[in-house]
């Protein structure tokens, strides 16, 4: 998309608010995982700079401290370039993360999600352990932790599609995954 990726509008909304927008509803106390403070301008939720690696575990890392910090037991986590997550992502997360006693993460039409994920806050140690190893991926931190997925398959369309060029977010706002 050129970059700037939580900063792209659909419609009159940036990426970013949208999400925002989406875990408010459900009740949920929001921050934003940045690479840098202000890297996201306008937004009015804490920022949660990414850990001292590099790869799209940095911010998963950094966001578990900051959930121990406030003394949470878990920590959803969603990406801001997926918009039409459904309405019970947290609670079907929930349900299969105490069930497991592990993360559990989205799985939709034969696809994992792992940006689309809750986390015990007792798992950071492991996802540290495993940055600390090499290891980079949201995927590998979940399998390293143990991870179930919550099934969406029966659904219709892919709530979990993703908007990563202009034309997946033409097609968004036109009805077409």
């Amino acid at each position: 998309m050129g970059g700037n990726k939580p900063l792209q509008h659909l419609g009159a909304e940036r990426l970013i608010d949208i999400a925002i927008s989406q875990v408010r509803g459900w009740n949920i106390e929001v921050a934003v995982a940045v690479r840098y403070a202000g890297q996201v301008p306008g937004i009015d939720v804490p920022e949660i700079c990414d850990a001292e690696f590099e790869g799209p575990l940095a911010g998963l890392a950094a966001a578990l401290r900051w959930a121990g910090s406030l003394r949470a037991d878990y920590l959803l986590v969603v990406p801001c370039d997926t918009p039409g997550l459904p309405s019970d992502l947290p609670a079907r997360l929930m349900a299969a993360a105490v069930a497991a006693s592990a993360p559990s993460f989205a799985r939709s039409m034969g696809g994992d999600h792992p940006e689309c994920a809750i986390w015990p806050v007792t798992a950071a140690a492991q996802v540290e352990a495993f940055a600390a190893e090499g290891g980079r991926s949201l995927t590998g931190a979940l399998e390293r932790c143990g991870a179930i997925a919550a099934d969406w398959s029966g659904e219709t369309g892919d709530p979990f599609v993703n908007l990563n060029t202009q034309a997946d977010i033409q097609r968004f706002r036109s009805g077409r995954p």
